[in-house]
C-alpha cells in the first residue's frame, strides 16, 4: 500500500510533502508564518481497501 505525507491546517487544507521530515518542516514553517490557521500538522495517509459498511 502507498503512504503519503501531508501538512494539514485546521481547515483541512493539505500540502503534499515528500516524506515525514518534509511534512514536519512544512508544518513548523506554516505554524510560524500563519499561526491563526493552525495547528498545522504532519499527517500520513495510507491507502486502504474499501470494506462493506453495515
Amino acid at each position: 500500500m502507498t503512504a503519503r505525507w501531508y501538512m494539514v491546517n485546521k481547515d483541512g487544507m493539505a500540502t503534499l510533502c515528500t516524506d515525514r521530515a518534509d511534512a514536519e518542516k512544512e508544518a513548523a514553517d506554516a505554524q510560524a508564518a500563519w499561526p491563526s490557521m493552525g495547528p498545522h500538522r504532519a499527517v500520513e495517509l495510507v491507502e486502504m481497501e474499501a470494506g462493506n459498511a453495515n
